[in-house]
């Protein structure tokens, strides 16, 4: 069962081919997101919003630790009380820039952004400005850490009003230069993380070292981020597939003896995986 879900909706899919505020980032930062959760070897699914749906679409949700809900303009007040009861008992959700500025006509919201999710999220976007044509893309840095990340596409200029609220990363260039780009609100048991721009993969990475996910394989198997890893499983046993797409040996580190079912070989400690080659492992 997969930890982390990716939420998407017909509201947005639709509004977002003709919005160009918003509609060109959200295949960027779901790709981000992506490759992020691939490459780490961590199962996610897809999950799409039901409005009028609530009760059943908060049980479904409840079976999730995160929800990536990268760029929900249109948001509805319904799925916004689903969201927060969600975070309320004990769940994890992640927005991007946009959040929340249209309801479900299509009408901008005569409130402060982010909308119905202002306040789960602890904070207010004071300004929010395109990242396009001659401007180039602003920097941000995490406050324990000195390595600077990009803030893609559109940045949303973030101001706290929630004791609650943690800012994680500022934006370290550009006029608006100090001012929060991250945020983390508690509310309940849970966590409402605000990111003020798209998402990348280095973002996305970086987030998912920070959340209280892991693969499942990751007590007894180290891959590299270039083979996939996909788990199929019942109530008598799992298999684990690798696949490796890269023209280059992959090294896989085992721990545990395992069989590999396609060749029927025993493999334990670090074994070379051939160039676009295919294991079918089973712990022994």
């Amino acid at each position: 069962m997969a930890e982390v879900a990716l939420l998407r909706d017909y509201d947005n899919e639709w509004d977002g081919e003709l919005d160009k505020w918003y509609g060109p980032l959200t295949k960027q930062s779901e790709l981000g997101w992506y490759k992020a959760l691939q490459y780490g070897h961590i199962p996610s699914d897809m999950v799409t919003i039901r409005p009028g749906m609530e009760s059943e679409q908060l049980r479904e949700l409840a079976n999730y630790k995160v929800l990536v809900y990268t760029h929900p303009a249109i948001l509805r007040d319904s799925t916004a009380a689903t969201l927060q009861k969600y975070v309320e008992d004990g769940g994890i959700l992640i927005f991007g820039c946009r959040t929340g500025y249209k309801n479900e006509f299509g009408h901008c919201r005569m409130q402060p952004l982010p909308g119905p999710a202002a306040a789960m999220s602890g904070v207010h976007v004071e300004d929010f400005t395109m990242i396009n044509g001659t401007a180039s893309p602003v920097s941000v840095r995490f406050k324990d850490q000195v390595l600077d990340f990009w803030a893609p596409g559109f940045n949303d200029i973030l101001n706290v009003h929630a004791d609650t609220v943690e800012v994680l990363a500022e934006y370290a260039s550009s006029y608006y230069e100090g001012k929060p780009a991250l945020t983390v609100n508690r509310v309940g048991k849970g966590l409402v993380y605000y990111w003020g721009a798209a998402f990348d993969l280095a973002l996305a990475a970086e987030l998912l070292r920070q959340l209280p996910v892991t693969s499942p394989i990751a007590g007894w198997c180290k891959a590299p981020s270039t083979v996939e890893v996909a788990i199929r499983a019942d109530v008598q046993e799992e298999l684990v597939f690798l696949l490796n797409y890269s023209g280059e040996t992959a090294q896989v580190k085992l721990s545990v003896e395992t069989e590999e079912l396609l060749s029927g070989s025993r493999l334990t400690g670090t074994v070379p995986l051939e160039p676009y080659g295919v294991w079918v492992l089973k712990k022994v």
